[in-house]
C-alpha cells in the first residue's frame, strides 16, 4: 500500500513542495513511502477497504488508500 500510493502521489508531493513557504526536504518515491503513517483502516463486509495515512507532505490533507482484499489497492488520493 505504502509502494503503491508514494508511485501514484509522489509527483504531486514534489509540486506541493514546491509551494512551501519554507525549506522542504527532497520527495523521493521511498522517502514518501517511509514518511507517511497509517493512522485507520475500515473493511466492508464486502472485502472493500479505506486506509488513511498521514504526514505533512501534503499540509496538513491526507492520502487515503482504496481497494478489495481480492484485488488489492485500487487508487490512492490526497484528500482534505
Amino acid at each position: 500500500m505504502w509502494t503503491f500510493a508514494a508511485r501514484e502521489l509522489t509527483d504531486l508531493a514534489r509540486e506541493w513542495r514546491e509551494s512551501a513557504d519554507e525549506e522542504v526536504p527532497e520527495i523521493t518515491e521511498e522517502s514518501f513511502a517511509q514518511r507517511i503513517e497509517l493512522r485507520s483502516i475500515a473493511m466492508g463486509t464486502d472485502g472493500s477497504f479505506f486506509a488513511y495515512f498521514d504526514d505533512d507532505m501534503f499540509f496538513g490533507h491526507c492520502v487515503a488508500a482504496y481497494g478489495t482484499l481480492a484485488d488489492g489497492v485500487a487508487s490512492v488520493v490526497m484528500q482534505v
